[in-house]
This record gives C-alpha cells, sequence and structure tokens, in this order.
C-alpha cells in the first residue's frame, strides 16, 4: 500500500466530518491530492478552571479542530482521549472530562487523530480547585463555621493557637499515614477552632471545640480527609493554620501557618520496631503499617517478658529476635515475619548464647552476627559469620579479632559496614570507637577494613563523646549514616547522666561526615540515636530522588494532651535525606515526621524497615493478607479447608504485595514483593 492510497484511506471520512462541521462552510475540502492533510491539533478551550466544592462532580466538553497544509481549521472527533493521569477525574470518547471531587490538581488531556505517518495529537490542560468542608463532629456546635465566616478576623500573636506538629518544613512520603494536628493548650473551655489545610489545588476546612473535659488541643485528621489532601498535593507544599474564637469572643484569631511538603511518590512497606513498656513491664517488637498507621504485636509477650535486638532479612520474610522467654538464659530465634500467629514460627534457633544483632546478606545466604566472646562476658561482643539457610557459626576470614558490634550489610551485597573497637551489649559502650567498611569476596571472606570515620574526630562536636555507632547503608549503597555521641546507647545508667548523640551522613569511601542539623527536629540535636535507612525512595517529579531515615527521640512530639511534651518518651521519627546535597556537601535532611500509629505511652525505639513480608503462591495460609497476590482460598474445591495462597482475581495496584509482575495492574514490576516498587540500584 502507498502513502497516499494509507493517506485517503483515513481521510475519506474525515472528509465527511469536515462536511459536516467546518468554520468555512461549503463543501469538505478536496483531498485527492492530500492538500489537506492534517498538520496539527488544537483543542478549544485549551485550558480550563473547574471548581468542585464538598464533593460534587463538574464537568466540561472539549472540542478539537484540524489545522490543514491549507490552513483550514476544521472540527473533527478524535479517535482517543486520554488524561496524563486519572487522580482528579475522567474523560470519555466524546471529550467530556468529569472531575472526581476527590481531589484538586491539574491534568493534561490528549487528543489524537491519524497522520500519514504518525499520528496528530493535541493537548490541552484541565485544573480542577477542590474546597471540602469536613461534617461537623456531634460535640461540635452546628453554628460554628457561619461564626468563622461572619466574625472579623485579627492578629494576635499571644491569643494564636501555635501548631506544635507537625513541624515547620517537614518533607513527608506522599502516602504517610493522616497526622494528627497538635498545638499549645488553652486552659478556656468553651474556645471554638477552624483547622484550615490548603494545598495549591485545594482548601479543606474542619472544626473543633474544646468541651472542658476530653479536649486534647488537636484535631486528628481523618484518613479520608488526609487522602484528599494528600492526592491533592503531589510533590507540593501543604500550608496548615488553626484558627480560634476564644470562648465569649467576638473575634476570630488568625493561626500561625505551618508549611509541610508532601513527596510525588509514596514509601511502602513495613517497620518492625522494638516497644519498652513500663505499665505492664515489658518489650515486644511490634509490626506497622508505614501507609496505613495500624500496629499489631509480633511475638505478643506477657507482662514481665522482654523481647528486642531485632534484625530484618531484605526482604522481610525473616526476623531475628533476642528473647528471655524461652528459658533460664536470653536466646535468638530467626522467625517466619509471614505467618498471621503470635508469636510466628521458628525459621532458625533458638540459638544459646544468645547473639545480639544479626546482618542478612541480601540474598539471606549469610548473616553476619555478634554475641558475646564468653556467656559471662555478654558486653565484650565480637562478630561472627553464620550459614543463612541452618544459622551453624562458619569459617571466614578478614573478620575483626578485637570488640566489634551493629554490623549492617549493604543492599547491593559488595560490602559489610560495623562498629570497630567496643560492645554492641546491652549496656552498649562509651569507648572511642570507629565505622568501618569491608568489601564481601568470594570464599566467605571479607577484605581489609577502611575506616570511614573516627568518633574521635567528633569529640568537640556539640553532642560530645568519642563514640560511633549504629552504621546504616542508604538504598543506593553509597552512604552510611551513623550515630555519634557519649554513649551507643539511649538508656540512662545508675546516676548517670542521659547519653546525648546526633546524627551523621558519611560517604562509604570516608571524608568529611555531615551533621543532619534540619533531620533531628528542633529537640533532637543531641538527642537522636539509631538511625535506619528505609530501603524505598521516592522518586519526584523533577527527576531527583529522596531517601528516608528512621531514628528515635526523646524530643517533644505535640502537647502534653495528646503527644508527648514533658515525658522525654521515646519516639520514631522519620527524615528525608536528599543524596544530590549530600554530594554537594550540604546538610540533605529535611524537618523529620513522626510515624504514625505509635503509642504515645511507651518507648518506642529500633525501627527496621523492609517491604511488606508475605507469602509466595501456593504457600499455605488462613488469611489473604498473608499472601502476596492477596488471595488466600482453596486450590481444590473438594478440599475446601487446605488454603493457599492463589493468583489475584484482581490486579494489584502500585504499593500492594505481589508474587511476581502478573499481578500487578498497568505493567507495573514487581519488585521486593511490591507493586511499583522501583529499586534504587
Amino acid at each position: 500500500m502507498t502513502l497516499l492510497s494509507r493517506h485517503a484511506q483515513w481521510l475519506v471520512p474525515l472528509a465527511l466530518a469536515f462536511g459536516a462541521c467546518t468554520e468555512r462552510g461549503g463543501d469538505p475540502p478536496d483531498t485527492s491530492d492530500g492538500g489537506n492533510e492534517v498538520v496539527s491539533l488544537e483543542l478549544d478551550p485549551a485550558e480550563v478552571e473547574l471548581t468542585s466544592g464538598d464533593g460534587s462532580t463538574p464537568t466540561v466538553t472539549l472540542r478539537a479542530f484540524a489545522r490543514t497544509v491549507q490552513g483550514e481549521r476544521v472540527e473533527v472527533s478524535p479517535e482517543s482521549w486520554t488524561l496524563a493521569h486519572d487522580r482528579i477525574g475522567s474523560i470519555d470518547e466524546h471529550g467530556t472530562f468529569t472531575a472526581s471531587g476527590r481531589a484538586g490538581g491539574e491534568v493534561q488531556v490528549t487528543a489524537r487523530v491519524p497522520g500519514v505517518i504518525a499520528p496528530v495529537v493535541g493537548h490541552a490542560t484541565i485544573r480542577v480547585r477542590l474546597t471540602l468542608s469536613v461534617p461537623l463532629d456531634p460535640m461540635v456546635p452546628p453554628t460554628l463555621p457561619e461564626r468563622f465566616d461572619t466574625l472579623p478576623e485579627v492578629e494576635e500573636p499571644f491569643e494564636s493557637p501555635a501548631l506544635l506538629y507537625p513541624l515547620e518544613g517537614a518533607r513527608m512520603p506522599n502516602n504517610v499515614g493522616a497526622p494528627e494536628l497538635q498545638w499549645e493548650p488553652f486552659a478556656q473551655a468553651g474556645d471554638a477552632f477552624r483547622v484550615v489545610i490548603e494545598t495549591p489545588h485545594a482548601t479543606v476546612r474542619a472544626y473543633t471545640y474544646d468541651d472542658g473535659r476530653t479536649f486534647r488541643a488537636s484535631y486528628p485528621i481523618d484518613r479520608n480527609t488526609w487522602r484528599v489532601v494528600a492526592d491533592s498535593a503531589l510533590g507540593e507544599e501543604i500550608t496548615i493554620r488553626v484558627d480560634r474564637i476564644p470562648s465569649g469572643g467576638s473575634e476570630v484569631v488568625r493561626g500561625t501557618p505551618v508549611t509541610i511538603w508532601l513527596s510525588e511518590d509514596g514509601v511502602f512497606g513495613t517497620v518492625y520496631y522494638w516497644q519498652v513498656r513500663v505499665d505492664p513491664q515489658g518489650s515486644d517488637v511490634l509490626r506497622l503499617d508505614a501507609a496505613s498507621g495500624t500496629r499489631q504485636s509480633v511475638f505478643g509477650t506477657e507482662s514481665g517478658g522482654c523481647v528486642g535486638c531485632h534484625a530484618l532479612s531484605h526482604d522481610g520474610r525473616q526476623l531475628s529476635a533476642t528473647l528471655d522467654s524461652r528459658g533460664v538464659q536470653w536466646t535468638t530465634a530467626v522467625v517466619d515475619t509471614t505467618s498471621a500467629s503470635a508469636p510466628p514460627p521458628d525459621v532458625m534457633g533458638p540459638f544459646t548464647p544468645a547473639y545480639h544483632f544479626m546482618a542478612f546478606s541480601p540474598d539471606a545466604t549469610r548473616i553476619l552476627a555478634s554475641r558475646p566472646l564468653a556467656p559471662a562476658t555478654r558486653d565484650v561482643t565480637a562478630l561472627f559469620l553464620l550459614d543463612g539457610a541452618t544459622g551453624a557459626e562458619m569459617a571466614a576470614s578478614g573478620l575483626p579479632t578485637g570488640q566489634a558490634g551493629y554490623p549492617t550489610w549493604s543492599p547491593d551485597g559488595a560490602r559489610v559496614a560495623w562498629m570497630d573497637g567496643g560492645s554492641d551489649g546491652p549496656s552498649g559502650t562509651r569507648s572511642p570507637t570507629r565505622i568501618v567498611v569491608s568489601d564481601v569476596a568470594e570464599g566467605d571472606a571479607f577484605g581489609e577494613a577502611r575506616v570511614v570515620h573516627d568518633g574521635a574526630s567528633l569529640a568537640s562536636a556539640p553532642e560530645g563523646g568519642s563514640t560511633d555507632s549504629r552504621p546504616t547503608w542508604s538504598p543506593d549503597s553509597r552512604f552510611l549514616a551513623f550515630a555519634h555521641g557519649t554513649s551507643s546507647v539511649s538508656s540512662v545508667q545508675f546516676d548517670g547522666e542521659p547519653p546525648t548523640a546526633s546524627l551523621y551522613l558519611v560517604s562509604r569511601d570516608g571524608g568529611t561526615p555531615i551533621r543532619l542539623v534540619r533531620g533531628m527536629g528542633d529537640g533532637g540535636p543531641v538527642d537522636a540515636f539509631w538511625p535506619v535507612f528505609s530501603p524505598f525512595v521516592t522518586e519526584e517529579r523533577d527527576g531527583s530522588r529522596l531517601f528516608w531515615l528512621a531514628f528515635y527521640s526523646r524530643q517533644d512530639f505535640g502537647n502534653a494532651r495528646a503527644g508527648t511534651a514533658g515525658t522525654s518518651r521515646r519516639q520514631l521519627w522519620v527524615m528525608a535525606i536528599d543524596p544530590a546535597a549530600a554530594e554537594r556537601g550540604e546538610d540533605p535532611s529535611s524537618p523529620p515526621y513522626w510515624l504514625t500509629g505509635q503509642d504515645t505511652r511507651a518507648d518506642d525505639i529500633a525501627a527496621l524497615w523492609a517491604p511488606t513480608s508475605c507469602r509466595g503462591r501456593d504457600e499455605s495460609c488462613s488469611t489473604s493478607s498473608e499472601c502476596c497476590s492477596g488471595e488466600c482460598a482453596a486450590a481444590d474445591p473438594s478440599m475446601p479447608d487446605v488454603l493457599t495462597c492463589r493468583p489475584p482475581t484482581v490486579c494489584r495496584r502500585s504499593g500492594d504485595s505481589c508474587e511476581d509482575a502478573s499481578d500487578c495492574c498497568d505493567g507495573l514490576e514487581c519488585n521486593l514483593g511490591v507493586c511499583g516498587y522501583v529499586p534504587p540500584i
């Protein structure tokens, strides 16, 4: 078929459309010589502004006009209409866009008509401005919104609610759990408050009221409302303020706004952390969904029981922990995190004497572990190599012969790092220590250890001390974060001063470390411990990437009613790390956010972050949540009680667990058991 004949094939029906709808009128143009070839496509209107109020779904119908070689402008019916994304609405085959009413934002529309060589496309931009008034709680007087809308507004700094959380300038993943806004309490029943949350494309208003009994000087944003906010602010700033009408007052006191930023992308997976309780006394490892903030116990320890010193395999399917509930001595067990039972079944162990910390290789075939050199000396530790299948100690060359602890294996599998010169036992160490890196060689051999940072070089830093500890690898295996201070642990010794510590970032090749000042928060620069990188990296609209670093701190979270102010209770925080800034030698951190879902009545420490653990296809299961595919069902109808993980009946979306790429929607890849996760290396 010649080029001209192919052209004529699509121009014949198009010419009929021209005759029915042409700006110049008269007969359709003569197409026999190809003179009316379409050279461009214009959409009208080229820009549209819609407003969606409280869930309304406004529409607009776009028209398409073809521009021919001869300069004629003729209305045509495109063969397709598509949107750059479906977050704020949908478009049908006639070019009618309908806002979803669930998010504000901007989207590009593309219309397509056939061309001689390639399709000809036209574009338009639709912006949806969303407003939402959150339904009033029954305890809130129904006249409150009207009072805020009609009373005059004033600026009174001493009467204005001062937001304590979130922190000014904090960066958060887009799918972070809904935060609880907290401000400095006023001891005055009858005060009314208006919460105003603004993105470039949305405004959300909510109201709360001090009843004098249960009011916490806070506003917990519900999950659905926060989803509207987050979907309207991908890669953009959010401004939050709380306005106040004092009890009996006749003016609205405007609050001071706080600005935070949500990433374009989300951080998925499961956080396993160590919770230490006082009432009832005990400790446990808890599992927390990083997006929803829901948590549950892994081991289900009773009062007086203790579990801790945990470590995760890179795929999140195995967890090691040291327990005191299996005999007179402490033991270490490696358990199956895909199990729904508490405690989960053992994969390896229990080992006696117990190991303190374990570092799994990326393929989990080897484990670098620390343990006491002798049972009677729990605070004198060394490193050993274990078989990842059996837990048996193996011969290995290149490991340190002196005191060492806190081993960690790089995500690319090429290197290991540890603390050299001190113990990682229960009491930690206050000795001068170093962070060292060693290359992993074949035959269970490790190369010569290279010092990437010596703790003594920071003895004059604000946190003082000469102890480097707790190294953690960045997702791309190029950087190490570590803690430096007066001790490798945060616990206060009898009649001793509370330990101090700060967090630093250094290249795996050494050099000057960067103090993560902004990322430790207002109260954290000398009280930040145990950094742990998330394996997930967010990709931003401008092509940049962000890493996410968890740590714990005694700094105040919010106020004393809803948060932890004044308690010095340890809680988990997460800061964003910009690797490009680190390469320039700048502080790459941003103010942190509090990890949603924690118990503010307990000490929450030692977060380890991994893809959501799940069971593979054909493995036994009891509920769908245990399966990577999200489907637990009987494979054989004749045996309905024999349940196994089956292929999903509905495709899994970005961030959902998966067995392989066939489980995922829209051609998403399945990496580390997560649809749409893109490994950084």
